[in-house]
């Protein structure tokens, strides 16, 4: 009932692997959150970004700040959608989960309206819900599929109609229904 007494309990040893091929499966687990299955072509990856997470600079939640900020993620999941497919979507990708209800949705329509897209992204990363699920060095990933502590039943059917199947893709191209 009491997640944060459940989480205290244990004691987790940190494993902050740098090594070439773990650094791999963090960037391809980052691009596939963020982006889904709409991967970018080379030229319209962040490579700066990247050289600074495997040099260390960075950590995941700075990466994953870039990418939702970037050309790609704007022009593909903002500009291309309606607001509340946006504000879904980066629910979705950054924090693993959908809206939980309508206040929520409104809230945000409210930040984009006053704040703008940045403003917004940096809301979600430097939420303390991020910090808690994912910290600085974990990707982030769908949470709501094994119904979490404190989670309504509608948080499991609004994340199985977000992510629909394995193979789909978030992008605009195709007709999406949001959530009701």
């Amino acid at each position: 009932k009491f997640p944060k007494t459940s989480l205290d309990s244990f004691t987790y040893q940190e494993y902050l692997p740098n090594d070439d091929y773990t650094l791999d499966l963090a960037i391809k687990a980052c691009y596939r959150q963020v982006f889904g299955n709409l991967f970018p072509m080379e030229s319209e990856r962040p490579i700066e970004s990247e050289r600074h997470l495997r040099n260390g600079d960075i950590p995941i939640r700075e990466f994953i700040r870039q990418l939702a900020k970037s050309p790609f993620y704007r022009t593909n999941y903002f500009e291309n959608v309606n607001q509340q497919r946006f504000l879904e979507l980066s629910f979705k990708h950054l924090l693993g989960r959908p809206p939980l209800n309508q206040e929520e949705v409104i809230k945000h329509v409210e930040i984009l309206y006053k704040e703008g897209f940045d403003y917004h992204i940096d809301y979600l990363i430097d939420s303390l819900e991020y910090e808690e699920a994912f910290g600085a060095f974990t990707v982030p990933y769908q949470r709501f599929w094994n119904s979490p502590c404190g989670a309504t039943t509608s948080g499991f059917v609004n994340t199985a109609t977000l992510t629909r199947s394995f193979a789909t893709s978030d992008n605009a191209i195709h007709e999406r229904k949001t959530l009701s």
